[in-house]
């Protein structure tokens, strides 16, 4: 599929949400894309505000088509949502491996070598329509809270892993975020070469926050993500929600936790934060030629999350990778350890 086929698609879905259709992980997708520029913004204002104005239609295909031929990455997450939500309703999604005929993966015309990385690639855009990763990482920076200066702030510093950090409620604004946020020198540079430009947006425009109200209560939100080496579907997502008191943070933290996917269990692991909770992301990857899952082989193990609370700050790590990135749990408890000491540090400056 060409580039103007795939813009075409994109933008009759985002079409079809725009006109009352239930939001897709596609159509959020699309839109956190085309919202890290000012043409794609532009673009979609028109396309909301009348989304069967041919010209606004035009617009935002236009706009999606240099977004897809300037980002590899997007246009292949992209083409697997498509063409995953157009298998729901035409047929099935078809699943080869040594237990069948080929290696390959079929998505309708798309097709994806049955490797433990294209297999990563399918279960991480699963995962992604699954639980709406959030702030799909996509370079650019949007600001949304202009007010940096931090209100009433007082911390003791306290070591990443104690069940109890003292840090008070706080109106934090972006910078604030900011600097919380892990920088190039917090992650492995080997295994996680390639980092994302942060981004910042409304908790509203957050996909994992979207379907929780008290989530929408935070004053600033933003994240930012380490790819691995081409290929080998690794990576690591930091995300970080301000909220103006601890117990507005603390209902927005339950709200996240008990929205996870029956998919997702709960783990129990090391304690972050004044309250955290570990998941585990597991998928079924392997199915029948008549579509249905291959029973006898269990979900596979793709990555693992942890959402933690301290103090106003709501953060989750998530973690895409294979035996030799995720390392047990023990890769994700020391980044987790080293955002919570992040925040606690950063929070009173």
């Amino acid at each position: 599929m060409n580039q103007n086929d795939l813009a075409a698609m994109a933008t009759q879905a985002l079409i079809s949400v725009l006109g009352g259709a239930a939001s897709t992980a596609t159509s959020q997708l699309i839109q956190d894309r085309l919202n890290h520029s000012a043409r794609g913004r532009t673009a979609l204002d028109g396309l909301s505000a009348s989304p069967s104005d041919p010209t606004a239609q035009q617009d935002v295909q236009a706009a999606l088509t240099d977004e897809i031929s300037g980002g590899a990455e997007f246009a292949d997450r992209l083409a697997l949502l498509l063409h995953a939500s157009t298998q729901q309703t035409t047929g099935s999604v078809v699943i080869t491996g040594s237990r069948l005929k080929h290696n390959q993966i079929a998505l309708g015309p798309l097709t994806i070598n049955n490797t433990s990385a294209g297999r990563m690639l399918l279960a991480a855009a699963i995962a992604l329509a699954l639980i709406l990763l959030a702030l799909a990482a996509y370079g650019g920076v949007r600001l949304i809270n202009t007010d940096d200066t931090p209100n009433s702030q007082t911390t003791t510093r306290h070591g990443a892993s104690d069940s109890k950090p003292s840090v008070t409620a706080s109106a934090a604004g972006t910078a604030t975020i900011r600097k919380m946020l892990p920088e190039r020198s917090d992650v492995d540079a080997k295994l996680f070469p390639k980092a994302e430009a942060p981004e910042f947006a409304p908790a509203t425009r957050v996909p994992s926050c979207q379907s929780v109200p008290e989530c929408h209560k935070a004053t600033a939100a933003g994240n930012v993500t380490y790819d691995g080496v081409e290929g080998t579907g690794h990576s690591v997502d930091f995300v970080l929600f301000a909220f103006p008191d601890a117990d507005s943070a603390h209902l927005a933290y339950v709200g996240l936790v008990n929205s996870h996917h029956p998919n997702h269990p709960k783990v129990q692991l090391a304690k972050r934060g004044e309250e955290s909770q570990f998941f585990e992301y597991r998928e079924q990857t392997y199915y029948h030629s008549d579509g249905s899952p291959d029973l006898d082989i269990p979900p596979e193990l793709i990555g693992r999350y942890v959402w933690f609370r301290q103090g106003p700050f709501v953060a989750v790590v998530e973690q895409f990778g294979g035996d030799a990135a995720l390392q047990g749990s023990a890769r994700l408890l020391d980044m987790s350890a080293m955002f919570a000491d992040r925040i606690v540090r950063f929070q009173g400056r």
